[in-house]
């Protein structure tokens, strides 16, 4: 059974980095997957103050970074709490995106965070029109070889309830489009719980590009009104992450996973008891923690 390697910093969205950093090598992770989710979560700052804050915190704590998952969606005037991403078909909203990444990307490169994971456009009709996909994979394109010239990979998460590339044929079709060979996918299997597809499917589809794995649980359908239950503790919803890490295993996957819970508006005790929670299923069903994590 595959290994969990890290915890993600959106465990504990509602504290600082520095609070949360402390609270995941505390539980004896020494790899941390850091979030930045615009309007909450909001762990990856730029700026070269911020660089220095973030590589100081990183250092005291013994932390590794393997991953930064970047939503740095433009604000929505009807809605300024619920930011959309850039539409990356627009192309004065591409040309931000592109200037946004920049820095982020130099950052990352900065504080040795390998991997990048970046935001398709927000799922709907317009932004599934092939075109809006071609321009889509063009900007990603463009923005993975910058980062792999910079000593990073790329990855989106898919196939994701809430993006573009919600189905294996779409996320298929994206890649039709894209010209970069260091785009690769992310895969939450809280969103396979949700979506349902095919995951040989997927494999068929993109297998050499899965570089990073993200674990969470889920359940119910897809009602595409991105009110879809993905928020779950493993072992509260539906996903069978025995299957899922099966399934990893018999393609030979040996990448970094993030156990990426998420718990909004909670307290910060009713969390730790969560991770437990998290921690005791997935080692139920067999999969590998890493040294020196276990639940309390």
């Amino acid at each position: 059974m595959p290994r969990v390697t890290a915890l993600s910093t959106l465990t504990y969205p509602d504290l600082h980095l520095g609070e949360a950093l402390e609270r995941i090598a505390a539980r004896g992770f020494r790899t941390v997957d850091i979030a930045h989710m615009s309007v909450y979560c909001r762990h990856f700052h730029l700026g070269a103050a911020e660089t220095e804050g973030q590589r100081g915190l990183l250092r005291t704590l013994g932390l590794q970074p393997i991953a930064l998952n970047y939503y740095g969606g433009e604000s929505d005037p009807l809605q300024p709490a619920a930011p959309r991403t850039h539409r990356l078909y627009v192309t004065e909203e591409a040309a931000r995106y592109r200037e946004m990444m920049h820095r982020v990307i130099l950052q990352c490169r900065s504080l040795g965070i390998p991997l990048l994971m970046v935001v398709p456009n927000r799922r709907g009709e317009e932004a599934e029109q092939p075109e809006a996909i071609a321009a889509t994979a063009a900007v990603i394109s463009a923005v993975a070889d910058e980062a792999y010239a910079n000593g990073l990979r790329v990855t989106v998460e898919a196939p994701h309830c809430f993006n573009q590339l919600h189905s294996v044929e779409r996320l298929a079709e994206f890649f039709g489009y894209v010209t970069s060979p260091h785009v690769g996918v992310t895969v939450d299997c809280s969103h396979w719980g949700v979506l349902r597809y095919d995951l040989e499917a997927l494999w068929d589809a993109v297998g050499p590009r899965i570089f990073h794995v993200h674990l969470r649980d889920s359940a119910g359908p897809d009602t595409n009104d991105f009110l879809q239950q993905l928020e779950l503790t493993p072992g509260s919803g539906e996903v069978d992450f025995a299957r899922f890490g099966a399934w990893l295993d018999s393609h030979g996957y040996r990448g970094n996973v993030t156990m990426e819970l998420e718990y909004r508006g909670r307290a910060t005790a009713d969390i730790e008891i969560e991770v437990d929670r998290a921690l005791a299923h997935l080692a139920a069903v067999g999969w590998t923690l890493p040294p020196g994590v276990s639940p309390r």
